[in-house]
């Protein structure tokens, strides 16, 4: 359920399968406090057997788990990707922060304003804080 790259599930995966056991990659969307609440979304990728077997934790864990196909990297190509697009509205957010507080309006009630309107989501909501 880590965060690495494609390369490495792959990697992980050859190991498994040497071994006799199978690997699934399955990184999750969201932050602690949804951990604690059990509302990750989670990725799956590996044997479609193997990830049968493991979906009654992965569901256990999550509010929603997406499969994202057989190849090991899948899963970890689709959370990187997530974790770009994260990194790219937090560098969207502070120039329209910066820019506001440049302005004279407080910085926290654009977060609020953006957060509540245009931006009606978890990336925006949580990070903007």
């Amino acid at each position: 359920m880590s965060t690495v790259s494609p390369e490495t599930s792959r990697k992980l995966a050859g190991y498994h399968q040497q071994q006799g056991s199978q690997y699934v990659s399955s990184p999750v969307f969201q932050r602690p406090d949804a951990a604690a609440a059990q509302k990750l979304n989670v990725l799956s990728s590996g044997p479609i057997d193997a990830k049968e077997r493991v979906k009654p934790v992965q569901e256990a864990l999550g509010q929603r788990v997406f499969d994202i196909g057989e190849e090991p990297g899948n899963a970890n190509v689709i959370k990187l990707g997530g974790n770009f697009m994260i990194m790219a509205a937090m560098e969207a957010m502070a120039e329209s922060f910066n820019l506001a507080e440049k302005n004279g309006i407080d910085r926290q009630l654009a977060a609020e304003v953006y957060a509540s309107t245009l931006f009606n989501c978890t990336v925006y909501q949580g990070y903007g804080r």
